[in-house]
């Protein structure tokens, strides 16, 4: 079970479970994109080409540039105990410099599980305080797949949502 994406250009049908369609949904919110037109139920609900190939476009440009890092929640709610959640990086170096900092005013006290300092460069993060893990840049395998989620919404003409 999940979403299904039915392209209006018969550009085809891209299917991500319910988890994988939070996912999307987090990161596309966390690159600035209205998702008022995301369903999150079967219904049918159209979004329009111009909307979607915003999705693709910031996508495509936050994969690019690797801007994207993941975080690992822990939720007693999902079968595995925990989930991965996106976060975006606007400044990598800014970002890089602010959690060595962190890391070393903090090692001493808990070597392993140390959240980075708080800073600007990271956008909507709050979920790193609470978890205690750092954050990873995204794999090539996600990598891979947002892409090809990229490349849907770029050439849909728009897609229904079943």
């Amino acid at each position: 079970m999940g979403m299904d994406c039915i392209s209006r250009k018969r550009h085809g049908t891209m299917c991500a479970n319910w988890t994988a369609w939070r996912y999307i949904g987090e990161l596309l919110t966390l690159l600035g994109c209205s998702t008022n037109e995301l369903a999150f139920s079967n219904d049918g609900d159209i979004v329009p080409e111009a909307t979607a190939r915003l999705y693709g476009e910031a996508i495509r440009d936050a994969v690019m540039e690797h801007r994207i890092f993941e975080i690992t929640i822990s939720d007693d709610n999902y079968v595995e105990g925990f989930y991965q959640r996106p976060i975006i990086v606007a400044d990598i170096e800014n970002w890089k410099e602010n959690l060595k900092e962190n890391i070393n005013a903090e090692k001493a006290r808990d070597y392993g599980q140390v959240a980075p300092a708080k800073s600007k460069a990271i956008l909507k993060a709050g979920m790193i305080e609470r978890s205690g893990r750092l954050p990873k840049e995204i794999d090539d395998d996600t990598k891979k797949w947002l892409l090809e989620w990229s490349e849907f919404f770029i050439n849909s003409g728009g897609f229904a949502q079943w």
